[in-house]
């Protein structure tokens, strides 16, 4: 694990997308919440937003809403649906184990091609982080501290010869099959930020944030009971965001965003 996670760390693999503005990218300490164009466009069919928002003494710009239950949601749901299954491998004889993961476009250059594969390194990698974590915390031990287990994902300080500079390298990954995932039209619930992989990225990365909030002794009691109205708030959008999509692809991946929801 450490090795693995150093590795990712040196080649600075989870800031490949730095420079592309749909990235989402997230704080220290803070709640990471996607930018989710979908979730901003659901938005403004509610009138009590503004209650939250003072709540949450953040920008709603953020994706960082809660979505009561509306009387149109399930009529939304069967009209919209969800495109998932559109991008994936598909049942073909020589991936039968692999048909619910996302596809590698024939248009992709070989650079493409590199980015989207250290992309999906660092997810799973994420993903495996988050198991060790959860297996750490039941056993009442300590997890190890890990680059990609913070979401804001702030490397180590570089010391150059005089004077001396610091290098901050934020979190700046797209989420799984959000590169391939094309943009829907605004009246859609799905964005791609919203597919059913990307809503298990963010899921393991709210994971990743309460854990770290939990066991940093320098975070007040008053820092830690904001922190925790926003990551409820946002395990809430998560879980709306999972039961809008009807691609069955969930289950194929065992359920385990849901999971660690419930964490």
């Amino acid at each position: 694990m450490m090795i693995l996670d150093s590795i990712i760390h040196y080649l600075r693999l989870t800031c490949i997308d730095a420079n592309d503005p749909h990235v989402s990218k997230f704080t220290p300490r803070s709640v990471p919440v996607a930018n989710s164009e979908s979730l901003r466009a659901r938005s403004r069919d509610y009138t009590n937003i503004s209650s939250y928002h003072n709540l949450q003494n953040i920008d709603t710009s953020s994706g960082l809403v809660v979505f009561p239950s509306h009387p149109d949601d399930s009529l939304n749901h069967g009209r919209s649906g969800c495109y998932c299954a559109s991008i994936t491998l598909g049942s073909t004889p020589s991936t039968p184990l692999w048909s619910f993961t996302p596809m590698w476009p024939s248009s992709f250059s070989e650079g493409e091609i590199r980015k989207e594969s250290c992309r999906r390194l660092c997810w799973s990698s994420i993903t495996l982080a988050a198991g060790h974590v959860s297996y750490s915390s039941a056993c009442m031990t300590r997890s190890l501290n890990l680059f990609i287990g913070n979401p804001a994902n702030v490397s180590a300080i570089f010391v150059l010869p005089k004077p001396l500079y610091r290098s901050y390298f934020q979190h700046a990954l797209l989420f799984s099959a959000e590169c391939i995932t094309p943009s829907p039209p605004l009246h859609s619930l799905h964005s791609p930020k919203d597919t059913v992989w990307a809503l298990h990225d963010r899921a393991f990365l709210l994971w990743h944030s309460c854990m770290q909030i939990r066991h940093d002794t320098t975070v007040t009691d008053t820092e830690k009971a904001q922190f925790s109205v926003n990551a409820w708030l946002e395990a809430d959008v998560l879980e709306k965001a999972l039961n809008r999509h009807t691609c069955g692809i969930e289950k194929s991946m065992i359920f385990q965003g849901r999971e660690y929801l419930f964490k």
